[in-house]
């Protein structure tokens, strides 16, 4: 919920509060989801698991990440639909179907 203070009663939520206003609904996610970012790079982890990193971020959010990303010194996994964000900094890529995975090289920018 809110904190004390805000204004809003207590329980109510930021995703409450967006409602159905859909532009407000992608601020309050970005701004979640940055700040869940944020958390865990703070922590500098040695492996970082990232699903679908770039959902509800604005394009200079995108764009900080790939550079920190691009320097992170641990082991870094991910999955994504954002081909720009995997060509930027995947070297290795594992596609799995049900049935099957398979992996090889990634052809990347920075190889």
């Amino acid at each position: 919920g809110l904190a004390a203070g805000s204004g809003c009663k207590p329980g109510v939520s930021l995703e409450n509060v967006a409602g159905r206003n859909r532009r407000l609904r992608v601020v309050v996610f970005g701004m979640k989801r940055r700040v869940l970012l944020a958390r865990s790079l703070v922590h500098d982890p040695d492996l970082l698991l990232l699903d679908e990193p770039t959902n509800h971020l604005d394009i200079e959010s995108i764009t900080w990440l790939e550079q920190f990303l691009s320097v992170y010194d641990g082991t870094l996994m991910f999955v994504t639909h954002d081909r720009v964000f995997l060509q930027s900094l995947a070297t290795r890529i594992i596609e799995s179907t049900e049935a099957n995975s398979t992996t090889g090289r990634a052809t990347t920018r920075r190889s």
